[in-house]
């Protein structure tokens, strides 16, 4: 039996991943007589994956993304509107699930000196029971525990910039975003020597990344960046000795040197250590 491809793979890889959708306007604002210019409204779209520790689903992404939305709200912003879009595991459609970004409790850990970039977002049971409700799985203990030092195939998947195509239409209400976003499964090349630019104090994970042809959200059909992908998983997989395929979470991604086309990640395994500590101290 031939091994599964990139297009093969992609489904099963999907129902571990969510974007995220942000609309963000001025404070301070209030009223039905405000123009939508009053507001200034902007859209932020950002990459992440669940994943459960200790059967607590945590949506994971880059830290450098939350700490530049705090940034954001702490310079005069608000989030008028957030939203968990799910769903791509079956088709093209998303749904979208109304969320409560402020009210969520979050980790952002992020320094560009030591090459650190992890987030992570609790979800309540409601937010759990309705992403399973609608297909999406967390990856557990056996998707990122014991994993190969090397694998026989490595993928990044997340919501490039190149790949969307936004619609805003704004009101006094904060207005209402139209999404059309692709989520491409990218297959990347391992490296040990990465480029100066990207090499920090911690150790990282280091990939050669392709131009991706046949996008149907890019121009002309190619995309060339990935900016966007930041908070997406590195996934690697391998055959075992009984020939079957598994796969695990490795990574995170965070860095990209379009000029060499390297991306740099932060291994999974210190922070999901670091998060289960964390929930048996929170335990009852």
């Amino acid at each position: 039996m031939a091994e599964p491809t990139e297009e093969g793979f992609l489904p099963t890889f999907m129902k571990h991943v969510v974007a995220i959708s942000l609309l963000d306007a001025k404070k301070g604002l209030e009223g039905d007589d405000l123009s939508c210019s009053d507001y200034d409204p902007r859209h932020i779209l950002f990459s992440s994956f669940v994943v459960s520790v200790q059967k607590i689903w945590f949506l994971i992404t880059a830290g450098h993304i939350l700490k530049n939305i705090d940034t954001r709200i702490q310079s005069g912003r608000r989030i008028v509107k957030a939203r968990i879009i799910d769903s791509f595991q079956d088709k093209q459609d998303f749904t979208s699930l109304p969320f409560d970004f402020d009210g969520a409790p979050k980790v952002p850990i992020y320094s560009s000196v030591d090459g650190v970039d992890y987030g992570a977002i609790l979800l309540e049971p409601f937010y759990v029971r309705a992403l399973f409700a609608g297909g999406t799985r967390a990856f557990d203990e056996k998707e990122y525990e014991d994993c190969p030092d090397e694998a026989d195939k490595y993928f990044l998947l997340g919501f490039p910039t190149e790949a969307r195509n936004i619609d805003h239409k704004y009101d006094e209400s904060g207005g209402n975003v139209g999404i059309d976003i692709g989520c491409p499964l990218i297959p990347i090349q391992r490296i040990d020597k990465p480029p100066s630019a990207l090499q920090s104090g911690e150790r990282r994970f280091y990939a050669k990344v392709p131009v991706i042809e046949g996008n149907r959200c890019a121009e002309n059909g190619t995309m060339t960046d990935i900016a966007g992908m930041s908070g997406g998983p590195i996934i690697a997989v391998k055959k075992n000795r009984s020939g079957i395929i598994r796969y695990w979470i490795v990574a995170v991604q965070s860095g990209w040197l379009r000029s060499e086309r390297v991306l740099a990640a932060c291994y999974l395994e210190p922070f999901i250590n670091a998060l289960a500590k964390a929930v048996e101290r929170l335990k009852p």
